[in-house]
């Protein structure tokens, strides 16, 4: 699991005290959303952002100087999921609040991530070596690394509806 356990269930930091990340690493997009959205159900306050979506409000947030407030009610959530990280490079200041966003989740709550991108690959998004680099290493620290292979089930449900015998 890529949570503490619940506030509710375990004291307001939990078990073990410490928010552990998440990171899906799914070449094909093969229902990695879906699948990280039941973690709501077994009773975490989940926020759901798309990268882009949550970019986008942090850097509004920025622009009009109420960041330090956006991240503060971030915080009442015990997981963000952040779906779709690398299909679309950052400008360099959209990139800087995210790290910001990050930093800030940091050993504080959890996040878990969906990408299509190996780590490899990130400085493609945020365009910095060395703030990528801290950004990953912040990410990889007390997480769990999750890579799923196959076909893309949009893909294969596209195939079934052209050809039912599959």
């Amino acid at each position: 699991m890529c949570l503490q356990d619940p506030p509710s269930r375990a004291g307001a930091r939990g078990i073990s005290g410490e928010p552990r990340q998440c990171v899906v690493y799914w070449p094909q997009r093969d229902r990695k959303d879906t699948s990280a959205d039941g973690v709501g159900a077994a009773g975490y306050r989940v926020l759901f952002r798309p990268a882009v979506t949550l970019a986008t409000e942090l850097e509004v947030a920025h622009k009009e100087l109420r960041l330090p407030r956006l991240l503060a009610n971030y915080r009442r959530f015990d997981l963000i999921l952040v779906d779709e990280l690398g299909y679309l490079p950052f400008a360099k200041p959209t990139a800087e609040v995210l790290f910001q966003f990050f930093s800030d989740r940091y050993e504080r709550a959890s996040v878990a991530l969906t990408s299509n991108l190996a780590f490899a690959q990130w400085t493609q998004v945020f365009g910095n070596e060395q703030m990528t680099a801290a950004l990953l290493d912040r990410l990889v620290h007390r997480s769990h690394i999750l890579t799923m292979e196959g076909e893309s089930f949009r893909f294969r449900q596209s195939l079934q509806k052209q050809d039912p015998s599959s």
